[in-house]
């Protein structure tokens, strides 16, 4: 009976270590797909160099006030003027588009209070009035003509300036441009 029992197990010790290596056999090409047999591989490289066209670069108007209207007033008026001066230097109104417009309450920190034997009375945050800011983002065209655009805005008492950037306009049809010359190179 030991005998059967022994041989049994080997038998199937043998039988399972068979399967298991068929099994990692198959595995290895799970996944994998069926390399065609007929193909032919290019490579081509195609480099365009492209001359920026437009500049670009945003300006944000930040004004306070007791009340929200009178901060939105005052907000207004300098966009207004400066938007204005923008668009007699030559840049279009599809060139103009406001990215940004907050509008917040502005508190203080206020302690009436004593301090006494070294203990201080905590204070409060007070409403003290509104912040509006509003950003704009600003395309120009002209190139030669986007520092005398950026000394005006900066003129009119704007309170941030920054970005400016020149970049080529239609990306697109540069990229085309280089992947028309790789694939005639290839």
């Amino acid at each position: 009976l030991f005998n059967v029992i022994y041989v049994s197990f080997i038998l199937l010790a043998v039988f399972l270590g068979v399967k298991s290596l068929n099994a990692l056999k198959e595995s290895s090409s799970i996944g994998k797909g069926v390399y065609p047999t007929n193909t032919i591989t290019v490579n081509g490289t195609g480099e365009v160099f492209a001359i920026p066209d437009t500049a670009s670069f945003s300006f944000t108007v930040l004004e306070e006030g007791k009340t929200v209207a009178e901060a939105q007033a005052k907000a207004t008026t300098k966009t207004n003027a400066t938007l204005d001066a923008i668009k007699a230097l030559g840049v279009d109104d599809k060139d103009i588009k406001t990215i940004g417009y907050n509008s917040n309450p502005k508190y203080e920190y206020q302690t009436d209070r004593m301090c006494t034997s070294g203990y201080c009375q905590p204070g409060k945050d007070v409403l003290v009035g509104y912040q509006v800011s509003q950003s704009i983002l600003v395309k120009v065209r002209k190139t030669d003509m986007a520092g005398d655009i950026l000394t005006k805005v900066g003129t009119l008492g704007v309170s941030n300036i920054s970005g400016l950037s020149f970049v080529t306009d239609d990306m697109d049809k540069v990229q085309a441009d280089a992947k028309a010359k790789a694939i005639a190179e290839a």
